[in-house]
């Protein structure tokens, strides 16, 4: 059963969603959304990682990333396009 619901996404995660339903890898963010929350679902009993944590975990795999940090954060390594296409 499916239940209609209003959810408020931020800019940079509304362009990210739209970017994997043009790359044809979603019929619609909707269905982003309810991959990501089958997702969290899936990972519920496995252990947590904070969002510092994760961006740490982040950054030392990926060089370079801390003038990315400096230049605005992790957000600025990639963008939707870059990641789906």
């Amino acid at each position: 059963m499916v239940i209609k619901s209003s959810v408020s996404l931020r800019a940079d995660q509304h362009a990210f969603a739209r970017a994997l339903v043009a790359s044809g890898r979603f019929p619609s963010v909707s269905a982003v959304v309810q991959q990501g929350l089958d997702l969290l679902l899936q990972r519920a009993d496995g252990p947590f990682i904070s969002a510092e944590d994760l961006r740490n975990a982040l950054a030392a795999q990926h060089p370079g990333a801390r003038q990315a940090k400096r230049r605005g954060g992790l957000a600025s390594l990639q963008t939707p396009s870059t990641i789906c296409g």
